[in-house]
């Protein structure tokens, strides 16, 4: 699949966007947060078997991971995690959407425009795409659904209209790490379970994938991309 790749930057960071097919003004664009692109994964997405219209894929990898990427402050282990979520989420939605739009000629389009991550990434994506209501839905792949609150958050959430849900997870990722990390199988099945009961979720899938946290990452954000960006809306 022929795939056009540009580096943006925006306030101070940079930002790579993978453009395939003509864009439409209200084409379907996937944030990748705490994703980079590298040469692994843009040979993997060239082989994948994507959707034939346009679509952008926009990778954005924040250089403080554990900070940006937690909602709230916590603590696992000897991981401290800042909780500067809200900072990055206002980036995403006031600072790069707007500006990678302008840039490729797009119109704002809520239904169109989704959240994908992989760990803590996954979790802030879910997170971000709920708490701001301005998405049409989230990828969480081996998310870190662990996170001290995150299923009182997901209790309480109120997902815009239509909102799709992807999850995924290692068969043996609830074998290993710290105690609490180990909490995540339960917890992402949970989370499952609480998202397709609420009645503004269109769909949740949760898809148990082979091997560990570290078992072909690439492979596993790709097959989320395919359901995101193939569900119709």
């Amino acid at each position: 699949m022929s795939m056009n790749v540009t580096t943006l930057t925006c306030r101070g960071q940079a930002i790579s966007c993978v453009q395939s097919g003509a864009l439409s003004p209200d084409c379907a664009r996937v944030v990748l947060c705490g994703t980079g692109l590298d040469d692994a994964m843009l040979r993997a997405l060239r082989r994948a078997d994507l959707p034939k219209s346009g679509f952008l894929l926009i990778f954005w990898e924040t250089p403080d991971w554990d900070g940006a990427l937690s909602p709230w402050k916590a603590v696992c282990g000897e991981r401290t995690f800042a909780g500067n979520g809200k900072e990055s989420l206002s980036f995403v939605t006031d600072a790069l959407l707007p500006f990678v739009e302008k840039s490729y000629g797009l119109t704002p389009c809520p239904s169109r425009t989704f959240l994908a991550g992989y760990s803590l990434g996954g979790w802030f994506s879910l997170w971000a795409a709920l708490e701001s209501g301005r998405f049409g839905g989230a990828a969480s792949c081996s998310g870190s659904l662990w996170f001290p609150g995150a299923l009182d958050y997901l209790k309480t959430a109120e997902p815009p209209e239509g909102f799709a849900v992807y999850l995924s997870l290692g068969k043996k990722e609830p074998q290993s790490g710290p105690p609490l990390m180990r909490t995540v199988g339960a917890a992402t099945k949970e989370a499952a379970l609480i998202l397709s009961a609420h009645p503004h979720v269109r769909r949740c899938r949760f898809v148990w994938e082979n091997g560990t946290h570290f078992t072909e990452p690439n492979q596993r954000i790709i097959r989320a991309l395919s359901d995101l960006l193939c569900d119709p809306v």
